[in-house]
């Protein structure tokens, strides 16, 4: 089916999104080897026997400095600037939307304050999400578990630092977990601004809009590419399916989508332009 017409500005805003997640994993990982070096030396704080680290009390106690220290350590490493540039695909993000607006319809503004709240929000709660309390804070937990198990066992400093890489460097985990964060955070805001520059428009048809991929739900795969009413688009919040977020409703489906890691977008159209696109065989 033809897809709508301005939809490159949308088609720009995929490639933007992707870039800024890939630009952040890249930045991560290349810095985790100077992270995982910083955390192993944090093992030199805690006192040892015969090699191994000592099975005491003061050891225990020890783990609130070292949780210290490793806010530190993450305030210094690369996700911290990593994450400050990603920030800037929000604002930018903004403006593509905004593009195909002004291209759909003469006069258009996006002036209001309500939008430029949802640009803020966003942009802390995104913050918040990475190096805040949100994903740099769990990864911290999992670091202290590890040292807090090391002195529990008394294991030895060199089996201590494989357990540290392990949880750091295996399967890249610190910047897997940020990229996932991330990449939800940018498609939801994306999607909370286009629906309210919708809502204020009063446009009442989308079309669903995200390129196919292996990881692509069914719900995803089959109604992409195709046109949607609102309120066939407000009735798939009654439908079950996997990665579907807990508390999606009619009034939330257009932000939350297919759902966790969802990268797909619902378009909002004229009734002219859907009119023109949609036929009988469009399933719901």
């Amino acid at each position: 089916m033809q897809q709508p017409p301005g939809i490159q500005y949308f088609d720009d805003l995929e490639d933007k999104l992707a870039a800024a997640v890939k630009t952040l994993n890249q930045s991560v990982t290349e810095g985790t080897p100077a992270l995982l070096e910083k955390l192993q030396d944090l093992l030199a704080l805690f006192d040892k026997r015969g090699g191994n680290l000592k099975q005491s009390s003061d050891n225990i106690r020890l783990l609130n400095q070292v949780s210290k220290e490793i806010d530190a350590i993450l305030s210094e490493s690369a996700l911290t600037p990593a994450t400050r540039e990603l920030l800037k695909a929000i604002p930018e993000s903004k403006g593509l939307i905004s593009g195909y607006f002004g291209a759909m319809l003469n006069n258009f503004s996006d002036a209001k304050p309500v939008y430029e709240a949802i640009t803020q929000f966003y942009t802390n709660y995104t913050a918040n999400a990475l190096i805040g309390q949100g994903v740099n804070q769990q990864f911290k937990q999992g670091v202290i578990e590890v040292l807090r198990q090391s002195v529990k066992n008394g294991i030895s400093t060199t089996e201590a630092k494989k357990l540290l890489a392990e949880h750091v460097v295996t399967d890249n985990r610190l910047a897997k977990n940020v990229s996932q964060v991330a990449s939800d955070a940018l498609h939801q805001y994306s999607a909370e601004y286009t629906q309210a520059l919708t809502d204020d428009l009063g446009l009442e048809h989308y079309y669903y809009k995200g390129t196919k991929i292996a990881t692509s739900r069914p719900f995803c795969v089959t109604r992409t590419g195709k046109y949607y009413t609102k309120k066939e688009v407000e009735s798939w919040a009654k439908l079950e399916w996997s990665g579907k977020i807990p508390g999606t409703n009619k009034d939330n489906i257009t932000v939350l989508r297919g759902g966790y890691s969802c990268r797909h977008l619902l378009v909002p159209v004229s009734k002219a332009v859907y009119d023109a696109r949609v036929n009988a065989t469009n399933p719901v």
